[in-house]
């Protein structure tokens, strides 16, 4: 390798190190008692979500307070 792209990549290598971290988007996710939203649970268990740089929280909401 030549000397220059020996360097350019030492410096974004450097860079990349130094950067700070972004801070997670947080989001809140409301979910029923209902199966199809057991992807949802599996994900955040499994840290796919902050993976990606999201906070999520998933809410289970009652019946009583959904919209009809």
């Amino acid at each position: 390798m030549k000397r220059p792209t020996i360097f350019a990549a030492a410096m974004m290598a450097a860079a990349t190190l130094s950067a700070p971290a972004m801070a997670a988007t947080a989001v809140t996710i409301g979910i029923s008692g209902w199966t199809g939203f057991a992807p949802l649970t599996l994900a955040k268990q499994a840290g796919l979500f902050e993976k990606h740089g999201l906070d999520v929280t998933l809410k289970k909401v009652p019946q009583a307070s959904r919209a009809r």
